[in-house]
């Protein structure tokens, strides 16, 4: 077999001029803290606030309860449910302190809320506590329950602190609520000489009778000391 050249064929591919060709730079991608600050104007903005401030130790049967409200603005898709996360603070026992806690917390369905952890963006072990807005709604509860123990104290405080994500935004304004537990171990005590006289060699006795007075809940013991 003969093969013939084409004289047409290679004058095309080696006396053809070069073509310039224009190059394109690539596109720039986001960096991650463009991303989350892109994220963040799309995300909700939660805020929270005590609707109910005054939480009072009370004996079984009878509730004074001290209510948060976590609110979610600033979007138009609630389709989603969305988790917020919080810290307390105060000088109330938590509820991880176990026999020692002075309160409990609960969600709007009635549910116990416990302790929670997560990583943050720096890597840290974070503990906190969540609670989760359903889908279609814009806010949920979160109802502080006191603990009727049988200790006197004082006023005590308990603060939510709302802990940033990617999430959400948080409202500067309504980052933070406080709430006070009243007790209900305040006895005023005294003392009193119903039998005065005693005799001896007989079952004439004296006898002293110590009441307590200004409280209503009388359900724990309380041990008076003599001198």
């Amino acid at each position: 077999m003969t093969f013939k050249r084409n004289p047409a064929f290679f004058s095309k591919f080696f006396n053809a001029k070069p073509k310039r060709v224009a190059l394109q730079a690539p596109k720039r991608r986001l960096l991650r803290t463009e991303a989350l600050e892109e994220r963040s104007l799309l995300a909700a903005t939660v805020g929270i606030e005590a609707t109910d401030s005054t939480a009072r130790e009370t004996p079984a049967g009878s509730t004074d309860y001290a209510t948060f409200a976590i609110t979610r603005s600033g979007e138009t898709d609630y389709s989603q449910p969305l988790t917020v996360y919080f810290q307390t603070s105060g000088t109330a026992g938590s509820p991880n302190n176990g026999s020692a806690a002075d309160y409990q917390l609960y969600n709007s369905n009635g549910y116990s809320i416990y302790q929670t952890s997560y990583y943050d963006d720096a890597g840290n072990y974070v503990y906190c506590y969540s609670v989760t807005i359903s889908a279609n709604v814009a806010s949920t509860n979160v109802e502080l329950r006191p603990t009727n123990d049988a200790t006197k104290e004082d006023t005590e405080t308990v603060n939510l602190q709302l802990i940033a994500t990617t999430a959400y935004n948080i409202d500067v304004n309504a980052s933070q609520a406080s709430a006070t537990i009243d007790d209900n171990d305040h006895w005023s005590v005294s003392v009193e000489a119903t039998d005065s006289t005693a005799l001896e060699n007989s079952d004439d006795y004296g006898v002293w009778t110590i009441s307590r007075s200004g409280e209503s809940d009388a359900t724990h013991a309380l041990t008076v000391l003599l001198a």
